[in-house]
């Protein structure tokens, strides 16, 4: 590897001479002890432990009564979408039965009606040949 500032193209360093500060990740530090070692002191500590003992258990104990009483709402709100449902059917049904009321009320009346007009029609017909007939015989 070649330096920035040197520009010779036979300037060739180890990885160490360019970067002497640098260790790898997983080098131990200096007396210290290797990183898996610390991550299982880590996990021995009393914050680790307190964590999982009281502080899991209460979130999932919160968490488990925030989702029932979320479910109780839910099932709530569908009863009453339920109830309200049933009512508008039973609206529906009495709606249905006054409309067919009213079309059997509404055909008696035009069939009435017909039934007049037609009498009328004949009055009518039998004036107007009346008429004729008497113009016809002066």
């Amino acid at each position: 590897m070649t330096r920035a500032t040197d520009r010779s193209p036979n300037a060739q360093d180890t990885m160490a001479d360019v970067m002497p500060n640098h260790r790898r990740h997983d080098d131990p530090p200096e007396g210290g002890e290797p990183p898996h070692h610390r991550l299982a002191d880590i996990a021995e500590s009393a914050v680790a432990k307190v964590g999982a003992r009281i502080v899991t258990p209460t979130l999932l104990a919160i968490t488990i009564a925030l989702l029932t009483l979320i479910g109780k709402q839910v099932l709530e709100g569908q009863a009453r979408s339920d109830a309200r449902l049933d009512v508008l059917g039973g609206n529906v049904g009495q709606l249905s039965s006054d409309v067919r009321n009213i079309n059997t009320r509404l055909d008696e009346r035009v069939i009435r009606q017909v039934e007049t007009n037609t009498d009328d029609i004949r009055d009518l017909k039998k004036r107007v040949g009346q008429l004729e007939a008497s113009v016809r015989t002066p």
